[in-house]
C-alpha cells in the first residue's frame, strides 16, 4: 500500500485516534499545505489527499467501512466435516444493516460469486438455514449496537 493510500498516515494520526485528534491534525496540516499558502507545485495534490483522508475518517460510518476494508484478508480454509453435517456461522450486522434487513431482503455475495438472498425481517438471534447442493449452513444473526462495528 502506498503512503498516500493510508488515511491515518496522511493525517499523521494513530489508528485509534479519536475524532477531535483527527480534526486537529487535519486543520494543522491543511493550513500548512493549503495551495494559497504553499507555493510548491505538489501542494494541490497534498491538500487533496488531506481532504480525502479527513472526509473518510471524520464520518464514523465511512471510517468503519474504511477500517474494515483495510484489514488484511484472512485466508479461507474449508472446514473438514463429516458428510451430512451442518456448517454453522454468524452473520454480523451493524444496527443500520439490521434496520435495512427488517424491511428489505438482504443480498450477500460470497467470495466465490454465489448470491444469497436473505428474507425480510431478520433480527438479532434469528437463525437462517442455507442449502447449496449437499451443503447446509446455519447462520445465527448478531446485531452490533449502534456505534459498534
Amino acid at each position: 500500500m502506498r503512503h498516500e493510500d493510508d488515511h491515518y498516515r496522511v493525517l499523521g494520526v494513530a489508528r485509534d485516534a479519536g475524532t477531535p485528534e483527527i480534526r486537529r491534525a487535519y486543520r494543522r496540516l491543511a493550513r500548512q499545505h493549503h495551495p494559497d499558502h504553499d507555493p510548491r507545485p505538489e501542494s494541490h495534490e497534498r491538500f487533496r489527499a488531506l481532504a480525502g483522508a479527513y472526509a473518510a475518517l471524520n464520518d464514523p460510518a465511512r471510517r468503519a467501512r474504511y477500517d474494515r476494508a483495510m484489514r488484511p484478508a484472512r485466508p479461507y480454509t474449508r472446514p473438514v466435516r463429516a458428510a451430512g453435517s451442518t456448517l454453522r456461522g454468524v452473520l454480523e450486522l451493524s444496527a443500520r444493516e439490521a434496520q435495512l434487513a427488517a424491511v428489505t431482503p438482504l443480498t450477500l455475495t460470497t467470495t466465490h460469486g454465489a448470491v444469497i438472498v436473505l428474507p425480510v425481517g431478520l433480527r438479532d438471534g434469528d437463525e437462517v438455514t442455507l442449502h447449496a447442493g449437499a451443503d447446509t449452513m446455519l447462520l445465527t444473526v448478531r446485531v452490533h449496537p449502534a456505534g459498534k462495528t
